[in-house]
């Protein structure tokens, strides 16, 4: 196993993110979400996303890299939702290939710790229920508080929405797994 650093992700990142976000949705969703939307992931449109992020103060994305190669990233920022005291991760992915290295727990802690100086208190994640992945949360301590659906090219997909009560503890939590 080669060393894994984890830092801020810098705006020169961005194809590497964009590159695991589409290959990690390709492998998890597989079956999940319209196998045409899978296919339609483009490199230079979520490049651009990626790159859009840069443009906020303060962005809140990090990258883990092992060997020069960028083998995930996580993406928190405000909670979307009406609670100015909290923070939510809207993106956390990691290659196949480096599952089960502690990264995730890595760049949770991390982007934990960067709501955290910002004044976030509590956190909040949706994942897609049938995500393969989404025990990660549930491992950390995070709470289902509510599910809902919403369509993908007519396609219904249900949410489960994590919460936790502490984002300093979950931070702490998350370094120690």
């Amino acid at each position: 196993m080669s060393q894994i650093l984890i830092r801020p992700a810098k705006l020169e990142d961005c194809p590497s993110i964009a590159r695991v976000r589409i290959s990690t949705w390709r492998s998890a969703y597989q079956g999940i979400v319209p196998q045409r939307h899978l296919d339609e992931l483009s490199l230079p449109v979520i490049t651009r996303q990626f790159q859009d992020i840069f443009q906020q103060e303060n962005p809140c994305l990090w990258v883990a890299e092992q060997k020069d190669e960028i083998t995930g990233f996580a993406h928190a920022g405000e909670y979307r939702g009406d609670d100015p005291a909290a923070g939510e991760v809207y993106a956390i992915y990691i290659l196949d290939k480096c599952q089960g290295q502690g990264i995730g727990s890595q760049l949770m802690a991390s982007v934990c710790q960067q709501l955290h100086q910002t004044g976030k208190e509590f956190l909040y994640v949706a994942v897609l229920e049938d995500n393969p992945y989404r025990l990660f949360y549930e491992r950390l301590g995070g709470q289902i508080i509510r599910k809902e659906t919403f369509a993908m090219e007519d396609k219904p997909l249900p949410l489960v929405y994590y919460w936790w009560s502490d984002i300093n503890q979950l931070c702490q939590d998350s370094k120690h797994r």
